[in-house]
């Protein structure tokens, strides 16, 4: 079966405006880049102790608790924890 010349220029046509049309779908949207500044302690900032929390790290030593679990029970990290350790 053969295509005429206008069935040819016409498919083209419409193959070109089918790309056109599907070319945003195919490309990924530019990503702005970031203009904030950036933190200058990690993302919650420098900890704060409450003046507690000495005594509560010796009463939980006392119990025979190690510091990866006293740090889980207090939600501190085990730093904080060895720095209260004494």
């Amino acid at each position: 079966m053969s295509q005429t010349i206008a069935q040819k220029a016409a498919f083209r046509l419409w193959a070109a405006m089918r790309d056109r049309a599907t070319t945003h779908i195919r490309q990924e949207p530019e990503k702005p880049e970031s203009k904030q500044k950036p933190k200058e302690r990690g993302a919650r900032g420098r900890f704060a102790p409450t003046p507690e929390l000495p005594e509560q790290i010796q009463r939980l030593k006392a119990q025979g608790l190690r510091r990866w679990q006293i740090a889980l029970k207090l939600g501190v990290s085990r730093m904080t924890v060895g720095r209260y350790w004494e």
